[in-house]
């Protein structure tokens, strides 16, 4: 049987007009096995149904467009209108790229929800017997004492003791001002932290942020691995700093966000106010709101960004634009407390979109399942592994 992604190449050339005899032949012999894909593919030849399909894609408002969605789309239409009182010819040739791109997002959601509908049942009960770890944030001391943190507070504050943000003490005035001190976030849970300094940091799942007591000296130095928002309280004479398996990063005082993630390939650090300067070992970089640095293979680069993608986690929202496939799913994996098994067979594409942390991850697998992912889940004891299929 054909996969899915070999079915919308097929799909693809026949919208394209450049299917050959064999290939035709091929999509009439699954059109005789299922009468909804006979329909899609009559479909595609009716331009007046395919319109309408495409007015519908372009004024989405839910779950798979919403405001980014919208905000695509304007921003599509705007570029359109500005080309068109330049050159009506790039006008008509650009719509078309439009409608070309909307219909095989809908070609693409329609395999999926009529060829595979069978399949994603019995795979969403699978999915939604996952469960989180039962793991909690917590603070590791120096001695190795770890103390859980309630996720009905959300907020750590570092002071003369270490206390919640409605003033409860967690732990006495016997921490050293120099003591090392370490918060971690389990998968699916994010917290909170004040730093002596007035700093907060909110810490994303799956990380790890390691600091003092209190600060002290000529610098305010922590480490990260993993994700974090930064709001840096400003001292014009100690700067901040937060190291990085690939970089460090100074700021005085600004608001930014880092992701560093070991098993990522980059790590990016996005700023949204203020400055900050990105140090590797070859070379460094300032930023200017709005802007991003990559650092990849050794190589630093900056870019100009829309900065809602990469902080929408702190809204509790998976926010996707031109997103690699591989990033959402690992994004997913740590959020939904799973592992990614044969990664390297994902589809190499990029995807768009807006989906709620909150929702079941059957119903986000389900929203991924028109990117033409394909996979299996295997759950072990406390380990839940999502296979990625051929």
């Amino acid at each position: 049987m054909l996969t899915k992604t070999e079915i919308a190449k097929l799909i693809r050339k026949k919208y394209e007009g450049k299917l050959d005899r064999k290939e035709q032949f091929m999509l009439e012999e699954l059109a005789s096995q299922n009468v909804h894909f006979l329909e899609l593919l009559r479909d595609i030849d009716n331009s007046e149904v395919l319109h309408q399909d495409l007015l519908l894609w372009l004024n989405l408002d839910g779950e798979l467009g919403g405001k980014l969605s919208v905000r695509l789309r304007n921003r599509t239409l705007d570029k359109i209108k500005i080309n068109q009182r330049r050159h009506k010819h790039f006008f008509s040739s650009r719509i078309k790229m439009v409608y070309q791109a909307a219909a095989l997002i809908i070609i693409s959601a329609v395999l999926y929800f009529y060829i595979y509908r069978s399949q994603a049942v019995d795979l969403v009960q699978e999915i939604d017997t996952i469960e989180l770890s039962g793991e909690m944030p917590s603070i590791k001391m120096h001695g190795g004492k770890i103390v859980e943190l309630k996720m009905t507070e959300h907020t750590v504050v570092i002071s003369d003791n270490l206390k919640y943000k409605n003033g409860a003490v967690i732990e006495g005035n016997y921490i050293k001002d120099d003591e090392p001190l370490e918060l971690s976030t389990p998968k699916g849970r994010t917290y909170e932290l004040i730093l002596s300094d007035g700093t907060h940091v909110w810490l994303n799942a799956d990380s790890k942020i390691s600091f003092p007591k209190k600060f002290s000296g000529n610098e305010r130095l922590i480490t990260l691995e993993g994700e974090a928002f930064f709001d840096v309280a400003k001292d014009k004479g100690r700067p901040f700093i937060v190291k990085t398996l690939r970089q460090e990063v100074e700021v005085l005082g600004t608001k930014f966000n880092i992701k560093a993630y070991e098993e990522d390939f980059s790590t990016t650090t996005t700023l949204l106010e203020g400055s900050v300067k990105i140090n590797t070992e070859k070379e460094s970089v300032y930023l200017t709101p709005n802007e991003q640095s990559i650092v990849k293979n050794g190589q630093l680069t900056r870019r100009h960004v829309l900065t809602d993608q990469y902080v929408g986690w702190r809204a509790n929202k998976f926010v996707f634009y031109e997103t690699e496939l591989r990033d959402a799913i690992l994004a997913m994996g740590r959020w939904y407390n799973f592992e990614v098994v044969n990664m390297d067979k994902l589809p190499a594409i990029h995807i768009y979109g807006t989906i709620s942390r909150s929702k079941k991850l059957s119903e986000v697998m389900q929203i991924m399942g028109i990117s033409g992912l394909t996979f299996k889940i295997d759950q072990r004891e406390k380990i839940t592994k999502l296979i990625v299929m051929e």
